[in-house]
């Protein structure tokens, strides 16, 4: 992971549970106001924007996800690759999204099953899409390993600058807006009876991930009743056993009131499956709104928490919602 807080996941996640933030004026903008804007970047990559940006964000975060794991895929089939990219970019053609594929794959140093490998463009939501589909190549049998990632930076004066002319951005005049972030996560998710003999480390099992669709999103200027989220939440919630609830969440709300409004009519619609008082952990706090990066950076921290056994407790829900009518939720269960 490689986050304003830390260039490995050992420090990003040590950082946000912590409760610090990374949050900073940038030189060179400034908002409607005159001020200049708050976001959460790392600034070693001062000096490149772009895809190039988004590959010295994912390359490393990637590599430390993939080091200790190499040597397995000599004996096994390829492994898959899953990548929420933000829609954002010069994607418009072929060609530009495989060179940037395989600037990743040298760059890491792991060759990929091209058959399974896929990219996902969206926002917050993305991340979990990749997540269910590398969940279902699995299941299926179609790949033994999948590295799932996502990275997204927005820290690019041109989106800045539409976050600032939608009074979207944080502002002393406007509170509830969102800071902007930047990001890269990845995990590496594999049958379970190809785990190591000598592994003695926690078990994390990724049970259910459900995507549903909202049909009143935010923008779309008719009222939100979170039916999507509320769908989803329900979807993943339906692999738990009846008596089982909810320990703990990671969500994606980013200071913007509306995410919290959805939460709050899923969480009513379903509140005997979660224990009361409910630990929820939304990292943009810290972070700031990462994007396509979202999915990715709350599947490493849940995993990290329960490597560590440091989780609040054993059963997680992950959800995430953006301005697209995708909702995703995700069931964790710690060993």
């Amino acid at each position: 992971m490689v986050t304003p807080l830390g260039l490995n996941a050992p420090s990003s996640i040590a950082a946000i549970r912590a409760s610090l933030s990374a949050f900073a004026e940038i030189p060179w903008m400034i908002d409607q106001n005159g001020e200049p804007m708050i976001v959460g970047r790392l600034e070693l990559l001062d000096d490149c924007f772009g895809l190039e940006r988004l590959e010295s964000l994912a390359i490393p975060a990637a590599r430390e996800c993939m080091q200790d794991y190499a040597d397995r895929f000599s004996r096994l089939r390829l492994p898959a690759l899953a990548l929420s990219l933000p829609k954002w970019g010069d994607w418009s053609s072929t060609s530009t999204i495989s060179a940037f594929l395989n600037n990743f794959e040298q760059g890491v140093g792991i060759t990929f099953d091209a058959q399974r490998r896929k990219v996902f463009f969206g926002d917050r939501c993305s991340g979990m899409v990749a997540l269910k589909t590398a969940f279902e190549w699995i299941s299926r049998g179609e790949a033994d390993f999948c590295l799932v990632g996502g990275v997204d930076s927005y820290i690019e004066a041109e989106r800045l600058e539409e976050i600032d002319a939608a009074k979207r951005l944080h502002s002393s005049s406007n509170p509830h807006g969102f800071i902007p972030g930047e990001a890269a996560a990845f995990i590496l998710i594999g049958r379970h009876d190809l785990r190591s003999r000598s592994d003695r480390s926690p078990q994390v099992i990724f049970r259910a991930c459900a995507i549903e669709v909202e049909p009143h999103p935010f923008g779309s200027g008719q009222p939100c009743l979170a039916q999507g989220l509320t769908n989803s939440c329900r979807e993943a919630l339906s692999a738990m056993a009846i008596h089982e609830q909810i320990d703990w969440i990671l969500c994606d709300m980013n200071g913007e009131p509306e995410w919290a409004n959805e939460w709050a009519y899923a969480y009513i619609r379903s509140r005997e499956k979660y224990v009361d008082p409910l630990n929820i952990w939304h990292p943009a706090d810290c972070i700031g709104d990462v994007g396509a990066a979202t999915g990715a950076v709350l599947s490493a921290i849940a995993f990290s928490c329960y490597k560590q056994m440091c989780a609040p407790g054993r059963n997680l829900l992950i959800w995430t919602a953006g301005d697209a009518p995708e909702r995703a939720a995700s069931l964790w269960v710690g060993g």
